[in-house]
């Protein structure tokens, strides 16, 4: 941050566009251009105050002190920047939270080891989010699209997204049957979801619930939680033979899932992710400039301190824990550590497949909504000129005055 800070300091109090522009205005009258000055100092004088406007001048835009309770207010009842920083909320935390537990989803849904889960997510992400937001912020200097049209364009991206995550419910390898034991009941009949791993045919192997090394038994696609689990007395060569749980002695079972054709099924999520990824984040540069123009100039950076206060205290912060609820939730099987509840080692993937992205569509539904209000209102909002907005609002002031 040192660093950065350093270069974003080199950056004029205004830009030349915004010189040039002021520039333009000031030697515009109300009926037309206003009419030079005649004398060599005169046009020094004028230009000076073109291209050099006053300390008192530059000072009114900056916020003070004293007007905070005022712009948050202001800000507040702007309902373009209040709907598009709701819809940043709802979208971020659907975003992180899915994001965060990537890795561990892929483990638990596609059979992917650790390492893998955790490079391909990092790479998916990264990559195609920051193609997403260059391509779409040359796009948009290029073409330069309306407010409303930007807008328009992330109503729709929010219900791709939504139909995409309601999809990935029933995109899943399918790992065999599961013989795990059975349902783990207490006193008074509740149970809490987990799973006793020890049954009849493998009490007297005493095995230990450490991580889970499946074992599966092709001919019925039957699917332990290990060799061990399976009632094999011996293990070598990664097939298991002598099982008690098999239905003869001469059966076998190989280390590894039932399931066939996942790294295909694997490689389609994957590839599906990368263009919603990549499509989420085009929409985030318009987004953000209608948070820069909807409102006025001396609120705007309270209004970018708003947004980002907004996104951390309700989406950074509560989505990690609201998403791995959902994973604790959907745990069979927990490893003990010095006595007490340690990792999870074994999850229902069917419950959480429907959990974690019915969660996702859910509230990235409730910032899609918040978008077609941010589309309703945005009306003619100018992004690539903020002086016209400027005028725009004294107008509207002067009308409500009148009335």
């Amino acid at each position: 941050m040192a660093v950065t800070s350093l270069f974003i300091a080199m950056f004029p109090r205004e830009l030349p566009e915004a010189v040039e522009r002021r520039r333009e205005n000031r030697t515009k009258g109300s009926h037309g251009i206003m009419s030079l000055p005649d004398t060599p100092a005169d046009i020094g004088k004028v230009d000076s105050q073109i291209l050099f406007p006053s300390q008192n001048n530059l000072d009114s835009t900056l916020p003070k002190l004293s007007e905070i309770g005022t712009t948050l207010k202001s800000l507040i009842r702007n309902k373009v920047n209040l709907y598009n920083n709701l819809s940043s909320v709802f979208y971020m935390f659907s975003s992180i939270g899915f994001w965060t537990y990537m890795p561990k989803y892929m483990e638990t849904i596609f059979m992917q080891t650790a390492a893998t889960a955790s490079a391909i997510s990092g790479t998916v992400s990264i990559s195609f989010q920051a193609a997403g937001l260059l391509l779409s912020g040359a796009l948009i200097s290029k073409y330069q699209p309306s407010a409303r049209k930007l807008a328009a364009w992330n109503v729709c991206l929010g219900f791709i997204y939504v139909l995409v995550k309601i999809a990935f419910t029933q995109l899943g390898c399918n790992p065999g049957n599961l013989a795990h034991g059975s349902l783990m009941v207490h006193e008074g009949g509740s149970g809490d979801g987990s799973w006793n791993l020890t049954t009849t045919c493998n009490a007297a192997c005493n095995c230990r619930v450490n991580k889970m090394l499946p074992v599966c038994y092709k001919e019925e696609q039957t699917l332990y939680y290990s060799a061990c689990h399976a009632g094999c007395s011996s293990f070598a060569n990664n097939t298991g033979t002598n099982c008690s749980c098999l239905p003869t002695a001469e059966s076998t079972v190989t280390l590894g899932t039932c399931s066939e054709g996942c790294y295909k099924i694997f490689l389609m999520f994957l590839a599906i992710n990368s263009v919603i990824r990549f499509l989420d984040s085009s929409g985030r540069i318009g987004n953000m400039l209608v948070s820069y123009r909807c409102v006025d100039p001396k609120e705007k950076s309270l209004a970018i301190g708003l947004g980002i206060f907004l996104i951390s205290i309700f989406a950074m912060l509560p989505a990690p824990i609201v998403f791995g609820f959902i994973f604790d939730k959907s745990c069979l099987v927990w490893g003990t550590k010095c006595g007490t509840k340690g990792n999870c080692w074994l999850y229902d993937g069917e419950t959480l497949r429907y959990a974690y992205n019915l969660t996702a569509a859910g509230f990235t539904f409730i910032g899609a909504m918040f978008d077609v209000l941010v589309w309703y209102h945005v009306n003619d909002l100018d992004l690539y000129d903020e002086d016209k907005n400027v005028e725009k609002r004294r107008q509207n002031n002067r009308r409500q005055a009148s009335q």
